[in-house]
C-alpha cells in the first residue's frame, strides 16, 4: 500500500510541481482557469474527480478536477480553485500542498492552473447542479497496474503520448489526464 504524507508530498511538489508549459499551435492560452486537485491521505491515497451533468453548457458529460473560470472576487488563481472546489464538491477546509504544471488545452485557450491539496472526505458534499457524480480513484491501484493507456498525437513536428484513464465507466482524457499523470509521477 503506497504510504505518502501531505508533507512528503508538499517537498515533492516544491521541488519538481509548477512548471509551465507555452501555449499550444494556433492557440494562445492567455485564459487561466484554477483546478484543484483533492487528495485523501487515510487509508489508501485517493483523488477526487468529478462528472459534469451532460445539462452543463461547457465540457458536459466530461470528468474532470473541480475548477473553473475566475471571478471578479477571486484575488488569483489559487482562490479561483478553492472557490470552484467548495461550490462543486464542497469541501471547506483544504490544504494546498503545492502545484501541478500549468497545462494550455488544445480545445481552447485556457491554461488550467492546478493545485494539489490535502481534504477532508467527510466534508465532501458535491453541488448535483455542477455534479453529476464523483469518483473516487486510488493512486495506489493505478501505480500498481501494468501500464497506463495513452494515444499518439502529434504536436511540433514530433508524435508523443497522451495519457488516457479508464475510470469507473468513464475516460479521462486531454488536460486531466495530463494532471493525473503528473500527480502519479
Amino acid at each position: 500500500m503506497l504510504r505518502l504524507s501531505p508533507e512528503a508530498l508538499r517537498a515533492i511538489l516544491r521541488e519538481r510541481g509548477g512548471r509551465f508549459y507555452p501555449a499550444l499551435p494556433g492557440r494562445k492560452n492567455h485564459l487561466q482557469a484554477g483546478v484543484l486537485v483533492p487528495l485523501a491521505f487515510d487509508d489508501e491515497l485517493r483523488v477526487f474527480l468529478t462528472k459534469r451533468p451532460s445539462t452543463m453548457p461547457r465540457h458536459a458529460g466530461e470528468i474532470c478536477f473541480p475548477g473553473g473560470r475566475p471571478s471578479s472576487d477571486d484575488p488569483d488563481i489559487e482562490a479561483t480553485a478553492l472557490r470552484e472546489a467548495n461550490e462543486e464538491i464542497g469541501v471547506r477546509s483544504p490544504s494546498i500542498l503545492g502545484r501541478l504544471a500549468s497545462t494550455p488545452l488544445y480545445t481552447s485557450d485556457y491554461h488550467l492552473e492546478p493545485f494539489v491539496a490535502a481534504v477532508d472526505p467527510n466534508e465532501i458534499e458535491p453541488d448535483p447542479h455542477e455534479v453529476e457524480r464523483l469518483i473516487e480513484v486510488s493512486i495506489t491501484r493505478m501505480l500498481m497496474g501494468p501500464y497506463i493507456e495513452a494515444i499518439p498525437f502529434r504536436l511540433y513536428g514530433g508524435v508523443y503520448m497522451m495519457p488516457i484513464f479508464s475510470v469507473e465507466g468513464g475516460v479521462v482524457y486531454g488536460g486531466t489526464a495530463q494532471l493525473l499523470y503528473e500527480l502519479l509521477s
